[in-house]
């Protein structure tokens, strides 16, 4: 058991208590309401035990604060996350490890923001410095538990074309023991080849579109249309004509987006061309 030192809501002597409390009397609500610092028990849990106590809780058998309730739903989407293979294997240094980490794209960072702006004050006051940076955290390390549990300690494994460091961070992508032993000169390079096998798979802010358009008029002739698409607005579609008309100029539409239209549709499609050739 722990504490931490959180600034709360505080009236009459004592932090607010959460909404969802049922309580007997009502005189607790009286005074001034201002914000205080508080020493608070905290449980600390490793990933993979936190993830299966939030999945295992029941809202409907209980009623559980506010904090408790968001991370519940926070579980559940990096279980989902994971159920859709919305997640790519990582390397960390210092002491080397292996993770998973969320994809987050499209109707995903949509939903990723309406998560994190809900998220209940309680939490935020664990860094009030930055309260997002706990949330993505705790984002990151259920990911990593979920897609630990889905492998259910699965070997993964390269052949024998694979080096010593591979194999090594492969082994620790499964199981509960995320550190790998490698030798310090390999660890850049393995960290470097990871990165290079990932770039094609992590979009930016704007992606390559292709439409098929079905024929029109009687037509037997089908259209593939190109442009750049919004990776979280799907509905925002710029032809290519409308790109290479830009002249190197913002595209009004993408401008929020993107500052270089014609170059990024290159290598869009660049990017398309190795993963469709």
């Amino acid at each position: 058991m722990e504490t931490a030192t959180l600034n709360l809501p505080t009236r009459g002597g004592g932090p607010v208590a959460s909404p969802e409390l049922v309580r007997d009397e009502i005189g607790e609500l009286a005074g001034d309401l201002r914000a205080g610092r508080w020493q608070v028990p905290t449980l600390e849990l490793e990933p993979d035990l936190a993830l299966a106590l939030l999945r295992g809780l029941d809202r409907e058998a209980a009623a559980y604060g506010a904090s408790v309730g968001h991370l519940i739903e926070l579980a559940g989407f990096a279980s989902e996350l994971v159920a859709r293979g919305r997640l790519l294997p990582s390397v960390l240094s210092d002491p080397p490890r292996a993770v998973w980490r969320p994809v987050i794209t499209g109707a995903d960072a949509a939903w990723t923001r309406i998560l994190a702006s809900s998220m209940p004050l309680p939490l935020a006051a664990a860094s009030p410095r930055d309260g997002f940076a706990v949330w993505s955290d705790a984002l990151d390390a259920l990911v990593d538990a979920a897609a630990r549990a889905a492998l259910n300690s699965m070997p993964l494994t390269i052949g024998r074309a694979g080096t010593p460091a591979t194999r090594a961070w492969l082994a620790a992508l499964t199981g509960n023991e995320r550190r790998f032993t490698v030798d310090p000169p390999a660890l850049p390079a393995l960290t470097a080849m990871v990165a290079a096998w990932q770039q094609d798979a992590v979009e930016g802010p704007v992606r390559a579109c292709f439409r098929l358009r079905e024929p029109v008029d009687g037509g037997e002739e089908w259209q593939l249309r190109f442009g750049l698409q919004a990776a979280d607005e799907p509905s925002l579609f710029v032809d290519a004509d409308a790109v290479w008309r830009s002249r190197g100029k913002k595209l009004p539409a993408l401008a929020r987006h993107v500052h270089a239209p014609q170059e990024t549709f290159l290598a869009e499609l660049g990017k398309a061309s190795r993963l469709y050739p």
